[in-house]
C-alpha cells in the first residue's frame, strides 16, 4: 500500500485508497513540492505509470501507443512544474520520455549505445534536467534543456566513477546534485 509523510507534523497519510481502476501493486516513485505523486502499477497483463493530482483523487493512469500497441510504461521523477520522466518498452527496446501533463504530449529519448536502445529518463529537476540510465547502467548522463534539445551532444554530460563498470543515476535536484548507485 502507498503512503506519505509529512517531516513537519511527522503524520502519515496511508489513506491513498483511490479508484485505481483494477490496478495493483501501485508503487509510489516520486513527489513533488505541490505533492503530486507519481508511480507505476499492474494489472497482470497491463503495466502503466501514474500520477495522483494534489491532494485530490485525481488518479490519472498513462500508457504509450506504440503504433497501436499499449507498451509497458514506467514513471521516473516528476518536476515542480508539472513534467514527468520516465521509460516505455516497445519491440524489446527501452525509450525515455518527458510527459507534460499541460499539454498531453511526450517527448521521446533514444540514446542508442552499441547497438542497444535502452534508455532510462529517471529524476528531473526545476530547470527541466533529467539524469538518463543508457544501456544497463553503461554510460550515464544528465541531460539539461529537455526539449526540444534531446539527443544533441551539447545538452549531454556524461557521469563518469573511475573505475565502475555500471552507473545508475536516480535523481537530479535544483543545484544539478545527482544521486544513485554503481558497480565497481
Amino acid at each position: 500500500k502507498a503512503f506519505t509523510w509529512s517531516y513537519i507534523s511527522g503524520l502519515v497519510d496511508t489513506t491513498l485508497a483511490i479508484n485505481t481502476s483494477g490496478y495493483t501493486n501501485i508503487i509510489p516513485t516520486d513527489i513533488n513540492d505541490y505533492s503530486t505523486i507519481v508511480g507505476n502499477g499492474s494489472n497482470g497483463s497491463d503495466r502503466r505509470f501514474w500520477e495522483l493530482i494534489g491532494t485530490t483523487t485525481q488518479f490519472i493512469l498513462h500508457h504509450i501507443d506504440g503504433g497501436g500497441n499499449v507498451c509497458p510504461t514506467y514513471s521516473g521523477g516528476v518536476q515542480n512544474g508539472g513534467p514527468v520522466t520516465g521509460s516505455y518498452i516497445s519491440n524489446g527496446n527501452t525509450f525515455g520520455f518527458v510527459y507534460t501533463q499541460a499539454t498531453l504530449h511526450y517527448d521521446t529519448m533514444d540514446f542508442a549505445y552499441l547497438g542497444q536502445h535502452k534508455t532510462l529518463a529517471k529524476g528531473i529537476n526545476d530547470s527541466g534536467a533529467i539524469v538518463l540510465d543508457v544501456a544497463n547502467g553503461e554510460r550515464a548522463f544528465v541531460m539539461r534543456g529537455g526539449p526540444p534539445y534531446f539527443g544533441s551532444a551539447d545538452s549531454l554530460s556524461r557521469i563518469v566513477i573511475t573505475g565502475s563498470t555500471a552507473v545508475h543515476p536516480y535523481d537530479i535536484n535544483n543545484k544539478f546534485h545527482t544521486c544513485g548507485w554503481f558497480q565497481d
